[in-house]
């Protein structure tokens, strides 16, 4: 199997640019709008004139711009979704250092508080003092 050859920048926007413009085409352009005549001739049975067209071809464009916003909608959800999980992993994260910090200092207190009490009884250090 031959190696694969390493992409450049340019090189790849060029191509997803191509790739693009040949979907926009397909979706915009002269045939796709010749064909989608054709379709609604066919679909209505009988021959219209370019006002009915121009009425459906708007419908198109109406139901596209909703699909648009109905995903720019669903694509800003997503975001504020992602935006409060993160600051509530923040904001626990934060209460666990919190509570594991208090953890320890009431360890390293009830520790001093134990030698003080038992500094006569075990000395820790040889002259008494914690």
């Amino acid at each position: 199997m031959a190696p694969r050859r390493i992409v450049t920048g340019k090189e790849a926007m060029a191509s997803r640019r191509a790739a693009f413009l040949a979907a926009r085409d397909r979706t915009h352009g002269k045939e796709a709008m010749a064909s989608r005549r054709a379709e609604f001739i066919a679909a209505g049975g009988q021959t219209v004139t370019w006002a009915d067209f121009e009425a459906a071809m708007a419908e198109w464009v109406v139901d596209l711009e909703a699909a648009k916003a109905a995903q720019k909608e669903r694509k800003r959800q997503k975001a504020v979704k992602k935006r409060e999980s993160r600051r509530r992993k923040k904001k626990a994260a934060a209460r666990r250092g919190e509570e594991s910090l208090a953890e320890i200092e009431a360890w390293w207190a009830a520790a001093y508080k134990a030698g003080k009490e038992n500094a006569g009884v075990w000395p820790a250090c040889p002259n008494g003092n914690m």
